[in-house]
C-alpha cells in the first residue's frame, strides 16, 4: 500500500507491520533493531520503483536515489553538527582529526564517478567538453580530458564523488577558466556559475534522452547545490524542473557577485 499511497499514514502502517513481523519471526523483542533494519529493507525497494522511502525514521521527502543508499549523508551531517558558521568545512575537519571520513571509500567512489563521466562523453558526446557543448563563448574543440570539481573537494568532501559536482573540461578550460591563471587554489565565482549552468544542461540532456544510459539524478543535483551553497530552499525545487534550477543559479550568484 505504501508504494501506491505515498503518505505518512501508509508509511507508519508499513513500519508498524514490519516491526510486528520482525518480532514474530526473530528472537528480538525490542523495537530498536527492526526500526534500524527497516530503512535498509524499504529504501532499495523504493529506489527500484522510483518512490519515496525512509529517512531519519520518517517518510523521505524525495524519491530514494542510489546516492541516498551509498553516500552516507547522515554521517556528514553529524560531522558538521556544531560547526560555527564562520568556520569553513576544511578548517572544521582539520581541527577534528578524530573524525573518520572513510576517505578511502569516497576516493574509490570518486574514481568510479570520473570513469562514468568519461565513458558518457566518449560514447555519446564525441569527447567534447560539457562547457563547449553548452556555452558558445567558451568553445574549445580539444578533447575533454580533465574532470573538474565545481565545488572544491577539499572544502566539500561530502559531495566530491557526486557525478553532479563533476564536469568534463578541456585542459585550457580547466586551468585557464575554472582555475584562473592555472591556480588550482582559486575558484572564480563567475566561472563556477557558468559551469553549474553547463552541468545542469548536461544532466538534463542525459536524463531526458531515452537513447543513452542515465547516469545522473535530479535529486543529486539539488543536493550538490544545497551543500555547496548551504541553502535548504534549493531542495524544494520540483522534480526535473531544470529551468527553476538555472534560475536559482543565476539568482544565487547575482547576490554574491558584485
Amino acid at each position: 500500500m505504501f508504494f501506491t499511497y505515498q503518505d505518512s499514514i501508509s508509511f507508519n502502517q508499513l513500519k508498524t507491520k514490519f516491526i510486528e513481523f520482525y518480532h514474530t519471526y526473530t528472537p528480538v523483542k525490542k523495537d530498536y533493531e527492526p526500526k534500524r533494519i527497516f530503512t535498509k529493507v524499504i529504501n532499495p525497494l523504493a529506489h527500484k520503483y522510483g518512490k519515496c522511502g525512509s529517512e531519519r525514521g520518517r517518510m523521505s521527502e524525495y524519491k530514494i536515489t542510489k546516492a541516498d543508499m551509498m553516500y552516507n549523508r547522515d554521517n556528514f551531517r553529524d560531522i558538521y553538527k556544531g560547526k560555527p558558521k564562520d568556520v569553513t568545512r576544511k578548517e572544521w575537519l582539520d581541527s577534528h582529526p578524530d573524525i573518520d571520513l572513510r576517505m578511502g571509500y569516497f576516493e574509490q567512489m570518486l574514481s568510479h564517478a570520473k570513469e562514468l563521466i568519461r565513458h558518457n562523453i566518449s560514447t555519446y558526446r564525441n569527447n567534447l567538453s560539457e562547457l563547449t557543448r553548452f556555452n558558445e563563448s567558451h568553445f574549445d574543440s580539444n578533447p575533454a580530458t580533465q574532470i573538474h570539481h565545481i565545488f572544491p573537494k577539499n572544502e566539500f568532501p561530502e559531495i566530491k564523488h557526486y557525478l553532479e559536482n563533476l564536469i568534463a573540461l578541456t585542459p585550457n578550460q580547466h586551468f585557464g577558466f575554472a582555475h584562473p591563471n592555472n591556480n588550482t587554489q582559486i575558484i572564480d565565482l563567475e566561472a563556477q556559475k557558468i559551469l553549474l549552468i553547463a552541468k545542469t544542461c548536461s544532466i538534463k540532456e542525459n536524463i531526458t534522452n531515452v537513447n543513452e544510459e542515465t547516469i545522473y539524478e535530479f535529486g543529486n543535483l539539488l543536493y550538490v547545490l544545497h551543500v555547496g551553497w548551504s541553502d535548504d530552499d534549493i531542495l524544494e525545487v520540483d522534480d526535473n524542473n531544470f529551468a527553476e534550477v538555472i534560475h536559482s543559479i543565476n539568482y544565487h550568484y547575482a547576490e554574491i557577485i558584485q
